[in-house]
């Protein structure tokens, strides 16, 4: 059984802030069945749901514009230390600039 893997590339904002162009990369362990992906379209909202990994491990990894997001200190400690961070739902993990309103 093959990892497996999705991948959706996001325009986010909103009036408050803009973190530009984001990609987002799913990827299911070995011994994930499968990703189930939720139809998307149009607007989504923060913490509806998007998918989930089918039995087993697995990981979501974002990638953003260079110097658009500013991750959260923990995660460049940990990163250093080589340990994974875990984040939960609705959690922060970094910072965009504030746009002027």
């Amino acid at each position: 059984m093959r990892p497996a893997r999705t991948i959706l590339i996001m325009q986010l904002s909103n009036s408050r802030v803009n973190f530009g162009t984001v990609l987002m990369m799913e990827v299911g362990a070995l011994m994930v069945g499968r990703i189930e992906n939720v139809p998307l379209r149009g607007r989504v909202k923060r913490g509806k749901e998007k998918g989930n990994f089918a039995f087993g491990g697995s990981t979501v990894i974002l990638m953003t514009q260079k110097e658009r997001v500013l991750p959260d200190p923990d995660i460049f400690m940990n990163s250093e230390k080589g340990i994974e961070t875990r984040v939960k739902l609705g959690e922060r993990i970094g910072v965009s600039e504030v746009l002027d309103g």
